[in-house]
């Protein structure tokens, strides 16, 4: 019995004996490009939340590189979910929360990607110095401030375009009824003048000046975004932000370029429509800050979180392009605010008219009388409806008459002379009208069968 207990304990012996010699035969051994093959347990600890690397070889710092990519990688998702649930609350995006690629160049350097300041982008940027014959000149002093008599405020700018010096801003800010000011940051008040031209395909209207007002610059445009900017070049808008009265430089990168309208990630806010969207390295004004859309459905939201969507951040950013415009259509700045007034109080119409439907012909929106609406609601609130055929005579006059009506704003719209930029919002209501006129006319001809 005692000798077979001693034969275990001598093969337990034999075999740790046998397992330590191999592993220091492994650990002194050497693989085909001369390194030591070392087994995993060699890697050092992290503590303290440095790296100990005061001993590992070469070989080892590669592979605890690789292990700790794969968790930074598995941290950086989590991080990236939570930034996207701080934006949808209305917290801001932190940039470069971990740095997620890391290259070996070293025994103890570690470097990352090149980031936008690598290329030649500065952070938090309050100034751009524009070149003119008199030296370098801050580009704010070519932007002007749009304020209107009846409150807020929009932005434009004075640019050299082929040559030629121009007021330029959005089609929008100057197509308005009321009164407004323009004035420079410092003070000066401008006139607009009566007579602009505008981009028949887009919203971009500017205004010919002989000389520059009095201390003013004119920013140089751009004549071919395509070739003098790329995806990723800085860029910064300049406006009158929430139509605060004062300029405010927001700064981003050039996302994208489309037919009609460049895309960036400088946040632009109400007030800043007309304010230059100008390309950091070439200082020319690539864009006119024009619109943002904002994805906050839940389809959008839950796209916008995938790892591999373009789209990470609920706002988009928009300025008009300026370099490619085909068609120049000179046009009087009140004639643009009547072609808009018109167009306001049509979709107005509209939403009362959709509003009397959904109610069941009950009820009229408060506000601005639509007198041509309020007698048909009367008529059909007096009708006789106490048998089943005065029922159906005064429900087909309801219907005749929204028809009708529908029909009287329909040929409104199609009457008046409008431009490009408009065209495709009068379109719009014209095909809705429409569609509401033949709908309302075969209900009425349905009633009586």
């Amino acid at each position: 019995m005692k000798k077979r207990i001693f034969e275990k304990i001598f093969l337990i012996i034999f075999t740790l004996s046998f397992s330590y010699a191999y592993a220091e035969a492994q650990a002194n051994s050497t693989d085909s490009k001369g390194e030591k093959e070392y087994p995993k347990y060699i890697f050092k600890p992290i503590q303290n939340d440095e790296l100990d690397i005061k001993d590992l070889r070469p070989y080892e710092k590669r592979r605890l590189i690789s292990d700790l990519k794969k968790r930074l990688e598995e941290h950086a998702k989590e991080v990236e979910r939570i930034a996207f649930k701080l934006e949808d609350l209305g917290v801001p995006k932190v940039e470069n929360l971990l740095t997620k690629n890391f290259d070996f160049v070293g025994e103890k350097t570690y470097k990352s990607e090149k980031t936008a300041s690598d290329k030649g982008e500065t952070k938090d940027i309050k100034i751009v110095m524009i070149d003119t014959p008199n030296g370098a000149v801050d580009a704010k002093r070519a932007v002007l401030v749009v304020s209107y008599a009846e409150g807020g405020g929009a932005t434009a700018f004075i640019g050299e375009y082929k040559g030629k010096y121009f007021i330029m801003t959005n089609i929008h800010v100057v197509a308005v009824k009321t009164t407004f000011k323009v004035a420079t940051v410092s003070g000066v008040n401008v006139p607009f003048t009566s007579a602009a031209f505008i981009g028949d395909d887009r919203d971009i209207c500017i205004m010919p000046i002989d000389t520059l007002p009095e201390g003013m610059i004119a920013l140089p445009i751009s004549e071919d975004i395509i070739a003098s900017a790329k995806e990723g070049d800085g860029v910064v808008a300049l406006g009158n932000s929430l139509a605060g009265g004062v300029v405010l430089t927001s700064q981003g990168s050039l996302l994208s370029v489309g037919p009609d309208v460049v895309e960036l990630n400088a946040p632009i806010f109400r007030g800043n429509s007309g304010g230059p969207i100008i390309h950091l390295e070439s200082k020319k004004v690539i864009g006119v800050s024009s619109h943002l859309r904002v994805a906050n459905g839940e389809l959008e939201k839950n796209t916008r979180q995938m790892e591999n969507s373009p789209i990470k951040a609920e706002t988009r950013f928009f300025g008009t392009r300026i370099d490619n415009v085909s068609n120049w259509t000179p046009v009087q700045t009140a004639e643009l605010a009547n072609i808009a007034d018109e167009l306001s109080t049509s979709i107005e119409r509209y939403t009362r008219i959709r509003f009397f439907i959904e109610r069941n012909y009950t009820s009229i929106l408060e506000g601005s009388s639509y007198s041509e609406l309020d007698k048909i609601a009367y008529k059909y609130a007096n009708a006789q409806r106490g048998n089943q055929l005065g029922y159906k005579l005064a429900t087909r006059d309801l219907y005749d008459d929204i028809s009708k009506l529908c029909s009287l704003e329909c040929n409104k719209l199609k009457k008046r002379k409008v431009y490009g930029y408009f065209q495709k919002e009068y379109n719009r209501y014209i095909s809705l009208f429409s569609d509401m006129r033949d709908d309302f006319s075969g209900r009425a001809r349905a009633v009586m069968k």
